[in-house]
């Protein structure tokens, strides 16, 4: 059976051959390919973590935070997940939209969406380049997501988790701590 990360890289593929190099570049920049390569095993170690303990792991809502071309919503619908992200900027909405057709995405800023509440799984990698949005949409995020939901943190994500009693670390040290369940408000 094809791995999660290798059916992904596919559609990656397939759709990034479909387009010009140059207008690939033009979009995303030179050589942002190889930034799909790490990332995938990555996430896809994260939420496999998850599905150890959830026996309900196949309906939960899943929402990648600053979602990019789509590729982490896209493995979290192929391991049975539901799906959706948000994304600003508008060239990356298309193009996830068009690769991932049958997931959700919404176009807008992340600090303006209103249903962190609604998710089970939310992941986020830097959405934000300015520290202090940064920091409030992190504060925004712990606070809105719900008792029992997961935050999957990127790597540059931790600041504090570990010192707020309302979350635990899932994980051990192969992820560094980067599953977070929430066990109180």
């Amino acid at each position: 059976m094809e791995k999660n990360g290798e059916y992904i890289l596919k559609r990656i593929n397939k759709y990034f051959n479909n387009i010009s190099s140059d207008k690939h570049n033009e979009i995303l920049g030179e050589d942002s390919y190889k930034f799909f390569l790490l990332p995938i095993d990555f996430i896809d170690g994260l939420l496999e973590l998850v599905k150890g303990v959830e026996k309900n792991f196949g309906g939960m809502k899943f929402l990648d935070v600053g979602s990019g071309v789509g590729y982490i919503c896209g493995l979290a619908e192929r391991m049975g997940l539901i799906a959706e992200g948000i994304e600003l900027n508008p060239k990356l909405f298309e193009i996830s939209t068009q690769m991932f057709p049958e997931i959700k995405f919404y176009e807008m800023n992340c600090m303006d969406f209103r249903n962190y509440c609604n998710y089970d799984i939310i992941y986020y990698w830097l959405p934000i380049r300015n520290p202090e949005l940064q920091a409030r949409l992190k504060a925004r995020i712990e606070d809105e997501i719900r008792i029992g939901g997961y935050i999957l943190l990127g790597e540059e994500e931790q600041q504090n988790m570990g010192k707020d009693d309302r979350f635990i670390s899932l994980d051990d040290d192969k992820f560094h701590n980067k599953v977070w369940k929430k066990i109180r408000n």
